[in-house]
């Protein structure tokens, strides 16, 4: 059963890849544009330019030592912990939220209403995010030797969404990125 989830979650990473390669890419200055080189006698492969980053560990940090505080206590450590050190997702662009506010100031409201509907399977989620971590690099390889052609210089984030979305791919702010959130 555990392994339908790995299998749904590496090949939504990997797949969205394919539509992510359709955005548009944030305009070049002159200076950015590459420089025409020499062919060579042998083929050159290009290297795959995207990275992922797996933001769970520190989630699952956040979790060991919020899991049994009162809800605003959590509310504090997950900001702490979680949303505070990686600004670059954790924000009303990439999670949404009212046009008028800010990711922090909607964060006391948010985390609950989200933590009632994954509390009862929390333990799944931790054990799912740690086997990801685990497989990432054998099932990245194997992508990687699968689709060598593959064009793509955004990032790929596993994360906590907070409700935000599942796997869903999007740009940010002209920025090829894909977020993968375990609720």
């Amino acid at each position: 059963m555990h392994s339908f989830f790995y299998t749904v979650a590496f090949s939504t990473a990997f797949t969205s890849l394919s539509w992510l390669q359709q955005l548009p890419e944030a305009p070049a200055s002159p200076a950015s544009l590459p420089v025409p080189t020499v062919a060579t006698a042998r083929p050159l492969k290009p290297k795959p330019g995207y990275t992922v980053i797996d933001l769970m560990p520190d989630f699952r940090k956040f979790w060991a030592q919020a899991r049994d505080k009162d809800q605003a206590t959590q509310v504090k450590l997950f900001q702490k912990m979680v949303s505070d050190p990686h600004p670059e997702v954790y924000n009303r662009d990439v999670l949404g939220g009212p046009p008028d506010q800010t990711f922090a100031a909607t964060l006391p409201g948010r985390y609950p209403a989200i933590q009632a509907m994954v509390q009862p399977k929390m333990d799944l989620v931790l054990r799912i995010s740690r086997q990801i971590g685990k497989d990432l690099p054998r099932y990245e390889k194997n992508f990687r030797k699968t689709f060598p052609d593959l064009n793509y210089n955004g990032r790929i984030y596993f994360m906590y969404s907070l409700g935000a979305f599942d796997g869903a791919p999007a740009p940010c702010r002209a920025r090829k990125r894909c977020y993968l959130g375990s609720t």
